[in-house]
């Protein structure tokens, strides 16, 4: 069953002519799905970070240093408990020191992930 038709005026014709002509499908259909997005946009509601972890706990892996650094400081500051975990001891304590000192919360834990035996006793 063939999907109803839209009246297109001839200008639009002629741009979506010229942009099958132009465009690579993937161009065409990231265009499509920007176009998509901008329009629904306005019509989706707003979520912060301190909505979606404020008042929660959240376990943040990796928390030593790089993304996972980032991520517990900034999870820290919109308002959630973080239970920062790494193999190293020294650079948890910092962490949940500059979180402390920020008026967050963070409680370090220092494990090896890829040890079974010591994610157990992590849970």
């Amino acid at each position: 069953m063939n999907a109803p038709r839209l009246p297109v005026s001839p200008a639009v014709a002629r741009m979506a002519a010229r942009a099958a002509r132009d465009f690579s499908p993937g161009e065409l259909a990231r265009s499509a799905g920007r176009v998509a997005q901008a329009a629904v946009a306005p019509l989706l509601p707003t979520r912060s970070l301190a909505d979606a972890v404020g008042g929660r706990t959240v376990l943040v892996t990796g928390a030593s240093y790089g993304i996972g650094h980032a991520a517990a400081l900034q999870i820290a500051a919109a308002g959630a408990t973080t239970l920062v975990v790494a193999r190293t001891a020294g650079d948890l304590d910092a962490l949940a020191a500059t979180v402390d000192e920020a008026g967050g919360v963070a409680h370090p834990y220092v494990c090896d992930l890829s040890d079974l035996d010591a994610v157990d006793d992590l849970a």
